[in-house]
């Protein structure tokens, strides 16, 4: 999918129980996502994870993204800001 994909990671922070990890990503996508054909479009996105700790081991996870930058990045939905004039309001 996007087989040059690299995350950077700029912020961390840890407890007894946890670790965040707050990161950037980019990379090209070419192969199919989500259902969506190879697009030769760059993608850049922010995310977080919280990895879980248990007796040294990592138990758990959980991540975030914003998958409509990606989808924005693609040119498959159009700019939040512009969204407005896609949608047809009825009141």
């Amino acid at each position: 999918m996007f087989p040059d994909l690299k995350y950077e990671i700029f912020e961390t922070a840890a407890l007894v129980d946890r670790v965040w990890i707050r990161y950037k990503a980019k990379g090209t996508q070419r192969g199919f996502a989500w259902g969506f054909p190879p697009t030769g479009k760059t993608i850049e996105f922010s995310g977080a994870t919280i990895l879980y700790i248990q007796d040294g081991k990592v138990m758990d996870r959980w991540g975030a993204f914003s998958f409509y930058d990606i989808l924005t990045d693609l040119e498959l939905v159009p700019p939040l800001w512009e969204l407005k004039d896609h949608i047809q309001w009825q009141p």
